[in-house]
């Protein structure tokens, strides 16, 4: 992130492998909400795994994790996010 364009780069580069991997599988996504190279996307428990899958073989040098929600919360950037079904 030290240069001017980093952050235009890692928008590109999200931005398409968004498209890409979405695009591709027949999954429910709930949620999904991306800054810079943060993403939240709240999706079956069952596909979270195929979905982390999918994010880490789009390129050999990037790298994503999980972070998992408690009682249907989660924190993204000193917010909690509580998701309500109605």
């Amino acid at each position: 992130m030290g240069s001017p364009l980093s952050s235009v780069l890692a928008n590109l580069i999200i931005q398409d492998l968004k498209e890409k991997i979405f695009s591709n599988i027949n999954i429910n996504i709930l949620i999904y909400y991306r800054y810079v190279d943060d993403i939240l996307l709240a999706v079956p428990n069952n596909q979270i795994n195929e979905i982390l899958n999918r994010f880490n073989t789009y390129h050999d040098r990037l790298r994503f994790t999980v972070e998992h929600g408690d009682n249907k919360s989660i924190n993204f950037f000193d917010v909690k996010i509580i998701l309500l079904l109605l």
